[in-house]
């Protein structure tokens, strides 16, 4: 790819289809979830290794879909304290395995959360560096409305000053896709 990444996301202990597994350079297991107190609920993936050929990079995820999942993410970021701790969670949860990084995926946050998700995403990305691990995001592609490109709870360019690579969450409606994807990778990249 241009980029000179190709990401592929599986689901906890899936493996890795053979043909995949030459082409891939980054596999992001979901395998992890933010907790109340703050702490990394999952265990790491045991199904796919860093020998063969690719990273591994675990994904810390929280959507919509799972009820209550925002809110905890949203109260994990409330306040300074918490979003060291959690930082610090991550990072102490990432010290005993072999991994190169991690990936959050903290999606479908509100706008209210921009500065807070912005200030955690800095600070999480200076711990690992001190530990030589990467950051990486995956987030929702800016909305397109009316005139203009919304980016919601994420601000991207900030963003893109404290993590190593930045995936797009996949649009599942092609259509939707074809039509304001050209427009949203050009905002992106200026």
């Amino acid at each position: 790819t241009p980029g000179g990444r190709f990401v592929a996301y599986l689901p906890h202990n899936a493996t890795l289809h053979p043909d995949a597994a030459g082409r891939v350079s980054i596999v992001h297991p979901l395998d992890f979830r933010p907790a109340a107190d703050g702490a990394v609920d999952g265990e790491l993936s045991t199904t796919v290794k860093q020998s063969e050929g690719f990273d591994v990079f675990p994904v810390i995820s929280a959507n919509s879909s799972a009820q209550g999942d925002v809110e905890i993410v949203e109260n994990i970021l409330s306040s300074a304290d918490s979003r060291t701790n959690h930082a610090q969670q991550i990072v102490d949860k990432l010290a005993t395995t072999n991994v190169k990084g991690v990936d959050i995926a903290y999606l479908d946050l509100p706008v209210t959360a921009r500065t807070s998700f912005t200030l955690f995403i800095g600070q999480l990305y200076e711990l690992l560096h001190a530990q030589n691990k990467q950051l990486t995001l995956t987030l929702p592609a800016p909305i397109k409305a009316q005139n203009r490109l919304d980016e919601g709870a994420y601000n991207w360019t900030e963003l893109a000053k404290t993590a190593d690579l930045i995936q797009i969450a996949p649009y599942r409606d092609q259509a939707t896709y074809r039509l304001t994807m050209p427009e949203i990778l050009q905002y992106l990249a200026e």
